[in-house]
Order: C-alpha cells, then structure tokens, then sequence
C-alpha cells in the first residue's frame, strides 16, 4: 500500500500553504478540432493553467501533458498514461486542469484518475471551477454536477440515434458516407453524375458478362479512379453493386424503399 506523503515534505493534498514549493504539473485535453475551434483548444487550457499558476507563486510547473483528438470517455490517452506512470514516482503534488471535464467527460472514469492519483498523495485541482478532489465537500457537489451532466449527454446521445432511427423508417438519409453515385446536399441523398456514370458503366460491363476482375483491371488501365482517389478491386465492385443505395432503397432491419433516387 502506497504512503501518504506527510505535509512536513511538501508532498500531498495538504502540503498547500506551508511555505514550501510544489511541483504541479498540467493535463490538457481536446477530443476534436472543432472542439479546439470552439474555444476549448489546448492553448486556451494552458492561459488559464497559467493565470492560476501566477496567483500561487507556491507552485511550479514543472510538466504539461497534452492529449490532442482524445475521448475523455476512456483512459486510453497518451499523456495521460504517461501521467499516471509518472505520478507512481510521486514527483508532483497537483494535476492542474482548465475544467474536470478536460480530465474525463465520462464521470466513472474521471473517478477513476483521481482515486488513483491520491492513492499516490496527488490531488487534481481544476482552475477555472475551483474544484480540488483534497476537498470532501467539493468531491460531493462535483460528483452531483457530474451525475447530472452524464444523464443530460445521455438524453442528447438518445434524441439523436431517436432522430436517426426515425429518419431511417422514413426512408431518409440518416448520414454517414454515401456509396459512390451520390453526394450529400441538404442533408439528403442526390445523385452525383460523374460517380453515377460510373456505376452505369459497370453495370454495362457486368451486363456483357465481364468478371469483377476484369472490369476493375479496365478502369484502373483507364486512370478511372475511385471516390477515394484510388485503384478499383475486384471485391469492392462487388460490394458497391450490392449496395441497395444504389437502387433507391435504404437498410434499416430489412430493406425499404428510401426517398432518394436510384441510379438508373
């Protein structure tokens, strides 16, 4: 079982205010770059860090983590496993954050980090909320904000696969990326000529009895390339002649007739 480090070496969540220097060290997370667009960009992150480290001249800064494009629903991170190897060593007091949900959105896991973290006497302190998990008290309230923010991601993760399914039953466009034929307008399905001449002529060239092989062979000969800018495979002809996209109908259970246009 690990040892608490006692306050006379600076060490541990009570260390703060004993005249001694305490090395800190900061977590920043984004999990996209629209989110870093949003004004939750790691730079953003490190200004507050850094506005909170000037008020407590007792802390020095001796490392930053960064987990760019990282779900904060798994601990599956870079730096922060790179953190929590470090943080066995005990050579730091405090994990700073912009906000706790920059730790973990997912409040399990962020429960997680942190029971680990002071196992070790290191104790997560977020900048912008004044939380710090050495506090009962603040441990409480921020677990009942974080209960309340779980279920309303809850809510908003089932009114869309709702939105979805029902768009789905009606024939529409639910999203993802369309086959090769068509493009996405107005978040609906139409027909792309330039894709759709090519599904044409495949279908003509099956039609006259030629092989998968042979008719990705002609195209990739001809410089025909993909949606994707690349060659053509017997397999993913096959795959894309399947695909009930292109006869105007959609997949949800069984498959239905869809509100967009076949390729004829």
């Amino acid at each position: 079982m690990a040892q608490t480090p006692s306050r006379e070496n600076g060490r541990g969540p009570t260390g703060e205010g004993s005249g001694k220097t305490h090395r800190v060290v900061a977590y920043l997370r984004v999990s996209t770059d629209r989110q870093a667009e949003e004004g939750l960009g790691l730079d953003i992150q490190q200004d507050y860090i850094a506005g909170y480290l000037r008020k407590h001249p007792d802390l020095k800064l001796v490392r930053v983590f960064r987990d760019g494009g990282h779900s904060g629903s798994t601990l599956d991170r870079p730096a922060l496993r790179d953190l929590m190897l470090l943080a066995k060593e005990q050579p730091f007091t405090k994990v700073l954050v912009a906000k706790m949900d920059r730790l973990a959105r997912d409040l399990f896991v962020q429960l997680f980090i942190e029971k680990e973290l002071l196992v070790h006497g290191i104790e997560v302190v977020s900048v912008t909320e004044g939380f710090n998990t050495a506090s009962p008290t603040d441990i409480a309230f921020r677990q009942l904000l974080g209960v309340f923010a779980q279920l309303e991601r809850s809510k908003i993760t089932e009114r869309l696969l709702s939105g979805r399914r029902k768009k789905l039953e009606n024939g529409g466009y639910a999203g993802g990326r369309p086959p090769t034929g068509y493009k996405v307008k107005n978040h609906e399905l139409v027909v792309d000529e330039e894709g759709a001449s090519i599904i044409l002529r495949i279908r003509k060239l099956r039609m006259a009895r030629m092989s998968f092989e042979r008719i990705a062979s002609r195209l990739n000969a001809e410089g025909v390339k993909t949606r994707n800018g690349a060659r053509w495979y017997a397999s993913g002809i096959h795959r894309l002649l399947r695909n009930p996209v292109l006869r105007g109908k959609v997949k949800y259970g069984t498959i239905r007739d869809g509100i967009h246009k076949p390729i004829e």
